[in-house]
């Protein structure tokens, strides 16, 4: 027995069971590349048994010489498929995008019959061409010979030469590491026949094709499949988010446009116009266009915020009776345009004075309401708060319930999805971006709460809202003095100064604080405002920022370094994007107001820092 040959055949054999096992116990991308590298994994298993089953049946059966000479034939029968395959392999992977190998090789991602008919038909012609043995004297048989083998050595040449040859004319496509399994197997194939014509009873053309296959899987790029789908779902997500800015864009563009388009073409009509009574009527729907408009833009911005972790909870005393009439009032109007009917009910028991983040709640339930009065066509919207008061903590019960269109089991599993709006292409008569009640859920969970929502189609809908707070009274309303640290100034005499490079901005500060009763000053620059300060004491300025030559920032902190000046300066901006007030307050400014403003902006804005002398007394 030929005991070198048989065990490299047996070394082979056990190596690539183990790469096998290997390979196949992990999930492998579904390419051509994977699909082709199988079966030459199971050739090269195949070439290294049939292999050894020759060396044996040398040994074993070499009075049957027949046998011996068709175990041979097998052997090259495999050698020459996995020749050929290898060959395939390499012609594909390096020029993938090759008409040619697209259309005749690489069939949507199949195997292509071409490989397997060129190999069928030199595996054919090899079967007709003598093989002959060459014996030592105790039986043992040491080689083969024949123009068989010359024949195999032509075929190896031809594949290694169009491997090869494909690797350079692909080789702008494809990284080096993808034609290495030819290159290797070349040298490979010339160290064997070395050692073969040194001493021609070693024999391991099966170790090449093994090594090779070995050196093919590091080859082959096949990350974890598990990382590939979570990639293709984060694609998915990405693709659809996009769909959802797109959509969003065109929405806003639309929900922009409308209110624009009132405010321009109504004022337009106005400044051609003398009849008071419609200049009345038209600027109150400005005004109602104004407002819509500026939701839109704080709807904006809360998602904004939201989304950068920068929405802080604000506790403070308040009423919440005093709040839900606020409201309610608010959108009484909406309610009455749509001819609907607005029911109310607050609980008795609600406790006089809570703690918690009242602009918050006020946005949730402003929130519900707008969404029940836009999707409800006739009939009613009822505002219901109730409570459950325990010691120091009471549970606020906000429900809002409407007759209006319903909601499906499918639509509630994607009611509070960012940029989602329920059958949005035949709502085309209902304004909104889609962000109203994913906004509502992430204020509800800000502040600890829960959401519910009830609902079927065509029956209306019920969003139950509950809210922990902390109460502090629970007797009636009482009425309190204002802090005492406040300056005790007329708001007849207080001048307050309005510092504003835009005019029509100047324009709308100065009618509004006039209307509060103050008396005011105007600066178009940070320069002149320096040199109005130096003339005159100012109860309070009004800072713009963003100013030509010296912005609102340097000539705030140039106030602030003239001695004796304790002057508060507020920052009147545009600026009200994430963290912009806490920047402000940061730079030094007292108290920040965001454009657009109005006159309970600025009068609350002003009351922090002068009193009223009047004999009223704050209600909290």
């Amino acid at each position: 027995m030929n005991v070198v040959n048989v065990t490299l055949t047996i070394i082979g054999v056990t190596f690539l069971t183990f790469l096998m096992a290997i390979y196949f116990s992990k999930k492998n991308m579904p390419n051509l590349e994977n699909k082709i590298y199988r079966v030459i994994l199971f050739l090269s298993l195949f070439i290294t048994i049939s292999d050894l089953i020759f060396w044996l049946s040398c040994y074993y059966l070499k009075d049957y010489p027949l046998i011996v000479e068709i175990m041979q034939k097998v052997f090259l029968t495999f050698l020459i498929f996995w020749l050929v395959f290898l060959t395939y392999y390499v012609v594909i992977v390096t020029n993938s995008n090759a008409p040619l190998v697209e259309k005749y090789l690489r069939k949507n991602n199949k195997i292509s019959i071409h490989p397997i008919i060129v190999a069928g038909v030199l595996s054919f012609i090899q079967f007709f061409l003598p093989l002959d043995f060459e014996w030592g004297e105790n039986g043992v048989m040491l080689y083969a010979i024949g123009d068989i083998y010359i024949f195999i050595v032509f075929i190896v040449v031809v594949m290694i030469f169009i491997g090869i040859a494909s690797s350079i004319i692909g080789r702008k496509n494809i990284s080096v590491k993808k034609s290495t399994p030819i290159v290797i197997f070349a040298i490979y194939e010339l160290v064997i026949f070395i050692i073969y014509l040194s001493n021609r009873t070693i024999c391991a053309f099966s170790l090449s094709s093994t090594l090779t296959s070995y050196l093919m899987y590091h080859t082959i790029e096949n990350p974890d499949i598990k990382l590939i789908n979570e990639l293709e779902l984060a694609k998915n997500e990405a693709e659809k988010a996009n769909r959802a800015k797109s959509d969003f864009l065109s929405s806003m563009s639309h929900e922009l446009r409308t209110p624009l388009n009132a405010i321009l073409g109504l004022s337009e009509v106005i400044e051609n116009n003398n009849d008071v009574e419609d200049i009345h009527h038209d600027v109150k729907d400005i005004i109602v266009s104004s407002q819509n408009l500026l939701e839109l833009v704080n709807t904006i911005l809360d998602i904004n915020k939201i989304e950068a972790g920068k929405l802080d909870i604000t506790n403070v005393n308040y009423n919440p009776l005093k709040i839900f009439e606020e409201l309610t009032r608010l959108i009484k109007l909406r309610v009455e345009e749509k001819s609907l009917e607005l029911k109310t009910n607050f609980s008795s028991d609600l406790p006089s004075i809570l703690n918690g983040d009242k602009e918050k709640i006020k946005r949730i339930i402003t929130n519900l309401l707008t969404n029940a009065v836009k999707y409800t066509d006739r009939g009613s919207i009822y505002f219901d708060v109730s409570c459950s008061n325990n010691k120091d903590k009471c549970d606020l019960i906000i429900s809002v319930k409407d007759t209006g269109r319903g909601i499906s089991d499918e639509q509630k599993s994607v009611l509070f999805i960012k940029f989602n709006r329920l059958e949005q292409d035949k709502d085309t008569d209902i304004q909104g971006i889609g962000l109203g009640l994913s906004i509502t859920l992430s204020l509800v969970e800000l502040l600890n709460g829960k959401i519910s929502v009830e609902s079927a189609l065509g029956q209306g809908s019920t969003f139950i809202v509950t809210l922990p707070q902390k109460i502090v009274m629970r007797e009636d309303i009482k009425v309190v003095p204002v802090s005492s640290n406040l300056t005790s100034i007329d708001n007849s005499s207080a001048i307050l100064l309005v510092v504003d490079d835009n005019k029509i901005n100047l324009k709308v500060a100065f009618k509004m604080l006039k209307d509060l009763g103050y008396l005011v000053d105007m600066a178009n620059s940070g320069k002149e405002c320096l040199e109005m300060v130096e003339r005159k004491k100012y109860s309070l300025i009004f800072m713009d920022i963003m100013m030509p030559e010296m912005n609102g920032v340097e000539t705030m902190k140039r106030l602030k370094e003239k001695s004796g000046f304790n002057t508060p300066v507020v920052a009147l901006t545009a600026d009200a994007m994430n963290g912009a007030r806490e920047k402000y307050l940061q730079d030094g400014f007292d108290e920040y107001v965001s454009k657009p403003f109005n006159k309970e902006t600025l009068s609350n804005s002003i009351n922090k820092f002068i009193k009223k002398d009047t004999s009223e007394e704050e209600i909290i």
